[in-house]
């Protein structure tokens, strides 16, 4: 970075001619002597043309071959050799010089009678200069022994600074880089910049001498990504080029923001302070490392937050190893704030990326029915990359309900409360982690480190009974029963022979377990829900929307089952009985309805129930609203006091699909002599939100 216009210079009037020579003719150190002591007193334009003339194309050549037989080179011939590398490394480095620091330092210095003429100078060589950091990048300068100084050459932290520099200090680079013929080499450059590692460490290039949340090379990508107009520019370069060209852009866009988080986690407390003590123009504000870091990946989450706008780039983003690498670094630099013992604010950012990450997928999930899909991939990434541990992290460092991360918490612990009951394939691997972190008893606060006096004491027993809950949905073997479910409302209960059940072919929203039931259902119900049915299914996958399977439904069918066994069961010890939402009165005595609600349950009459669905029981004749409504009328007909003294319970359960609300309304039996008040499932009826 330049310095600041020095309060003294060695040239106070005019600049002596052997200094410009020198300039002209020697290496990198002679031009920063000429910069140094550039004010608006001495300042010509004959400095522009000794800035720019290092960077004519010519003098951008290849280095020179290296022979295949080293060892037998003759020694007149190794020194030649030699000589000519050293050249070309010495013409690198001040052509790298005069290209960043050199251009940044001009217009500062340039007094305002000589500012537009500077202007014009610089501006038809920003074409050369940009194939001069395509130069660079590509590593054409040749590595001396014994120093990283061909690191030093490609890394792009240098030039991106210089672009932002020249796009912020006048309008007519602004709109030259961003709205002319060179946006897309601009643009393909800060691609390559974002993805471009190191030759030795294989680690991507990380700077904070330009502020602390502030690295050159996500910075560009963001000046790009801010406006409308440019965002749309960088979509057509990666999505609309010729299949090969936008392949490869879209590529090194994914795996330039994995390897940056994976390089954030390698990156030392040292290395970070030593970027933070040269200070750029204007001086900045003392910051801790940590909170450099973690600022640095809510820049990069934001930045990644806008490539994913792009339908293209979601799709490959979410298959990507993305969520987990920068869950990974993110608890980390929590961890080596905790072990450094410095004060908790530079948390708060780990916390709100922590809550962004899960709401970009859940709201990319929402966009199509291929990203539903691969949603729980991503959900799932976050996991192995240590979200739970980050959640824990964040519920012990803001115990109270008045610490400020403590809204940005309990909105992230909802959101992995809603996605343990999304797909089927998370719980699994959720269960496993809790319990690998935190014991058989993650239910139990007390194990992860929180009071029962604690905020977020009841959250977390209610979400780990949930994750819990949807385990035992595949664990026990109830959920691979293919005929666990029959949409016969009067199916016996014997005909459950055949394997696989049978789906309606015409609508695919109903199964039953025989050619009987399906025919006695026919005639009763389905026969008036079977068109609007179709309808519905085609005009969700005509809209890219997820299809509701059989196979979630059975998922969610018995998912309901198991909550309904935690709301209505005894803790003993762990937890009275409001913590986890459970039911305060029993629906055993009277035909009611438990609704399983997010953090607590509710019990509703049956006609309480009618009116918050909108439901109506006045005629036959009448069009439902929804096209099950008919079904699920017919169900709470059939809901008798005699059936609830029975131990027969109607339970609800809503769980998010999509962009939508699905409501499981399920009719379970109390299982007689269980000491978990274990419910058999024997009905089940899906309804969308309207």
């Amino acid at each position: 970075m330049p310095s600041p216009r020095p309060i003294y210079s060695p040239f106070p009037q005019r600049i002596p001619a052997h200094v410009l020579t020198a300039a002209r003719d020697g290496p990198a150190p002679s031009v920063a002597k000429l910069i140094s002591g550039l004010t608006h007193d001495n300042y010509t334009l004959e400095v522009v043309d000794l800035i720019l003339l290092p960077l004519h194309p010519d003098n951008r050549t290849p280095p020179p071959p290296r022979p295949r037989n080293l060892h037998r080179m003759d020694p007149a011939e190794e020194q030649r050799l030699l000589k000519q590398l050293q050249q070309h490394r010495v013409r690198g480095g001040k052509a790298l010089y005069c290209a960043t620091e050199g251009l940044m330092s001009l217009l500062p210095s340039c007094p305002p009678d000589k500012r537009e003429a500077t202007i014009t100078k610089i501006l038809p060589q920003l074409d050369n200069l940009l194939e001069w950091y395509i130069y660079f990048l590509k590593g054409q300068i040749p590595q001396s022994s014994g120093d990283d100084s061909n690191v030093e050459y490609r890394n792009p932290s240098r030039p991106c600074t210089a672009l932002l520099h020249l796009i912020a200090v006048d309008t007519s680079f602004n709109d030259r880089l961003l709205n002319s013929d060179l946006t897309d080499k601009v643009v393909a450059y800060a691609i390559a910049a974002w993805a471009a590692r190191g030759p030795r460490t294989n680690e991507a290039y990380i700077s904070f001498v330009m502020g602390h949340d502030k690295c050159p090379i996500t910075q560009l990508l963001s000046t790009f990504l801010s406006s409308d107009d440019g965002r749309q520019r960088v979509f057509d370069a990666i999505c609309y080029k010729p299949l090969y060209e936008s392949k490869a852009l879209r590529a090194m866009v994914i795996e330039g923001a994995v390897s940056r988080c994976r390089s954030v986690a390698q990156l030392s407390r040292k290395s970070v302070e030593d970027d933070l003590k040269v200070s750029p123009p204007g001086g900045r504000k003392k910051v801790p490392a940590v909170q450099a870091v973690l600022e640095y990946l809510h820049t990069l989450l934001i930045v990644v937050q806008k490539f994913s706008e792009d339908l293209v780039i979601s799709r490959e983003l979410m298959r990507s190893d993305f969520f987990e690498a920068i869950c990974r670094a993110l608890l980390v630099w929590v961890k080596k704030c905790r072990r450094g013992h410095e004060e908790a604010v530079p948390k708060q950012r780990a916390f709100i990326a922590l809550a962004g990450i899960q709401g970009m997928i859940v709201l990319q999930s929402q966009r199509s029915a291929t990203l539903w899909r691969l949603s729980a991939c991503a959900v799932e990434g976050t996991v192995r990359g240590g979200y739970v541990e980050l959640l824990v992290e964040g519920m012990l460092a803001n115990p109270s309900k008045d610490a400020p991360d403590s809204k940005v918490i309990l909105d992230t612990l909802e959101l992995l409360k809603l996605q343990s009951g999304m797909h089927p394939s998370l719980a699994g691997p959720l269960s496993w982690r809790m319990r690998e972190l935190y014991g058989d008893n993650y239910y139990n606060s007390s194990s992860v480190g929180l009071e029962k006096s604690s905020t977020y004491h009841k959250k977390w027993c209610s979400m780990a009974f949930d994750v819990l809950a949807a385990s035992f949905s595949l664990d026990n073997g109830e959920f691979g029963r293919n005929t666990l479910i029959c949409d016969n409302m009067k199916c016996p209960g014997d005909r459950r022979r055949f394997s696989p059940s049978l789906t309606c072919s015409n609508c695919h929203s109903m199964i039953y377990c025989s050619h009987e039931c399906q025919k006695e259902d026919w005639s009763a119900l389905h026969r008036d829900e079977c068109a609007p049915a179709r309808r519905e299914y085609y005009q969700a996958r005509h809209c890219d929307k997820p299809h509701y399977t059989q196979a979630k439904r059975k998922f969610h069918a018995v998912y309901t089952a198991r909550r309904a066994d935690w709301a209505t069961m005894g803790l003993g010890d762990i937890l009275h009985q409001e913590d986890i939402g459970v039911a305060t009165q029993t629906p055993k005595a009277q035909p009611a309805i438990i609704e399983l609600s997010l953090w607590r349950n509710l019990i509703h009459t049956i006609e309480e129930y009618i009116q918050l669905r909108g439901l109506s029981m006045q005629s036959n004749n009448e069009v439902p609203q929804y096209h099950l409504d008919k079904r699920i009328c017919a169900l709470l007909s059939s809901f008798t006091k005699e059936d609830a003294d029975m131990g027969i319970r109607l339970v609800e359960g809503a769980y998010q699909f999509g962009n939508r609300t699905i409501f499981i309304l399920a009719k379970l039996q109390e299982i007689p002599g269980e000491e978990a008040h274990a419910h058999e499932l024997l009905y089940s009826i899906m309804k969308f939100d309207s």
